[in-house]
C-alpha cells in the first residue's frame, strides 16, 4: 500500500514539475555586442531565441537606451531575419528609444546546431561617440527592452503572444551583456535556468 502511495506522490509531483516547466519562457529576447571595427561606434545585435518549443512569426519590440557619452544612434536591418516590415525600425536619439516591427512568413523556431553563422538576428543598433571616450561609454551605456510594449507572436495564426524572456543592457555591468551565459552558442532555457539562480543567490 505504501508502494502505491508513494508512486502515486511521485506522479503528482512530476505533474507539478512539468507543469511550471511549461510555463517557463522558450523565447527570449537580447543583445549581443559586436566587436565593431571603427572605434567610433558601439554596436549591438538584437537577437532573438527560442529553444525550438515554439516558433515566432512577428514581433514588436520596444527599448529605451541611455547614456552620456551618445551622439547619435540608428538601427540597421540589413542582416534581420525579418522579411515583412509593418514598421521600419526606428532609432530616436532625442527620446532615446528605438522600435520596430516585423515578421517572417513560414516562422521562426530557433537555431540548429552547428550553424555556420547566426540566424537570428532582428537587427543591429548602432551608437555614435567620441572615440576618445569610447570605454567611458560602454560603462555607461544601458539599454532596457519596455516589456509594457514589447510582445512576440507565435506561428499559430491566432494572435498568440509568446512568453517572453527580456535581458536587459545594465550600466557599468558589461559581464551581462551576453544573454549566452554558458557560452555555448545559444540563448534558451539553460540560460534562462542560470540567471535565475544568480538572481536568488
Amino acid at each position: 500500500m505504501f508502494r502505491y502511495k508513494k508512486a502515486f506522490i511521485t506522479f503528482i509531483v512530476s505533474v507539478l514539475f512539468f507543469a511550471q516547466a511549461s510555463n517557463v519562457s522558450a523565447v527570449s529576447l537580447y543583445f549581443d555586442k559586436v566587436n565593431a571595427e571603427a572605434d567610433d561606434v558601439i554596436e549591438y545585435d538584437l537577437k532573438i531565441g527560442s529553444d525550438r518549443r515554439e516558433c515566432i512569426n512577428a514581433a514588436e519590440i520596444y527599448a529605451n537606451f541611455s547614456s552620456k557619452y551618445i551622439s547619435s544612434a540608428q538601427f540597421l536591418r540589413g542582416n534581420s531575419i525579418f522579411s515583412v516590415w509593418i514598421k521600419e525600425p526606428v532609432a530616436d536619439y532625442a527620446n532615446k528609444y528605438f522600435s520596430l516591427a516585423g515578421g517572417l512568413p513560414g516562422g521562426y523556431c530557433g537555431r540548429l546546431k552547428n550553424e555556420p553563422y547566426p540566424t537570428n538576428i532582428l537587427g543591429k543598433i548602432v551608437f555614435h561617440i567620441n572615440p576618445e571616450q569610447k570605454e567611458q561609454a560602454e560603462e555607461d551605456l544601458g539599454i532596457s527592452f519596455n516589456i509594457d510594449k514589447s510582445r512576440v507572436l507565435l506561428s499559430d495564426g491566432l494572435d498568440t503572444q509568446a512568453e517572453v524572456a527580456f535581458f536587459n543592457i545594465s550600466s557599468n555591468n558589461l559581464a551581462q551583456n551576453n544573454a549566452d551565459l554558458n557560452s555555448d552558442g545559444f540563448v534558451d532555457l539553460v540560460d534562462f535556468s542560470i540567471q535565475l539562480y544568480n538572481m536568488a543567490t
